[in-house]
């Protein structure tokens, strides 16, 4: 095994065990009751309700027509972070600066996963937001809908400002200078399961 592949697999570690330790923390699988049921197979649900929350995908979710489309990449680990039906990872972080809301990482059981990524991906570039050669849509912020991103050339998890009811106020498409975590299994991680 050569030297990358095998720093691949020590990422994909970290990942995988810092999504087992996350979901470790949720004790009733009715925390995820906002996952739409009819989008959940019967048996990732009987999972779920025994508390596994994390299933290795048989088929990995097919990216290509996102990368055509937009001529972008989507990045090793969010691939990794795909290859398992999981529900939402949601919680608040010790450096989320939109204090009283809950931070939301995108599930992984929608059979619609492409095209849910292709809308936030289309949407920055039809409104010139966030520049997707530099960043990729992660998940968002609970009511003021900002987008999270991981920075392609970092890793680093960052969170956009977002939209304000006064719209002069709006930065929508700013990210916050300071990230939340330098890695996605960190910010995984260091995130308390709570939703609102």
């Amino acid at each position: 095994m050569n030297l990358l592949k095998h720093m691949g697999l020590i990422k994909e570690r970290h990942l995988y065990d810092a999504m087992r330790e996350y979901y470790s923390k949720i004790k009733d699988y009715t925390f995820f009751a906002e996952e739409p049921i009819s989008d959940i197979p019967d048996s990732i649900l009987r999972e779920y309700m025994k508390g596994n929350y994390l299933i290795k995908k048989k088929n990995k979710d097919n990216f290509n027509a996102l990368t055509q489309k937009y001529n972008t990449e989507v990045p090793e680990i969010v691939k990794e972070y795909y290859s398992y039906c999981h529900p939402f990872i949601a919680g608040q972080h010790k450096n989320n600066p939109h204090k009283t809301e809950s931070l939301f990482l995108y599930s992984a059981v929608n059979p619609n996963l492409v095209d849910a990524l292709s809308k936030d991906i289309g949407y920055w570039v039809e409104y010139n937001t966030i520049n997707i050669e530099e960043y990729f849509p992660i998940g968002w912020v609970g009511y003021n809908e900002s987008s999270i991103v991981l920075e392609r050339k970092t890793g680093h998890i960052l969170v956009e400002y977002g939209f304000a009811e006064n719209p002069a106020d709006d930065k929508e498409g700013e990210l916050w200078p300071l990230p939340l975590a330098d890695s996605l299994y960190s910010f995984i991680r260091e995130l308390e399961p709570y939703w609102f």
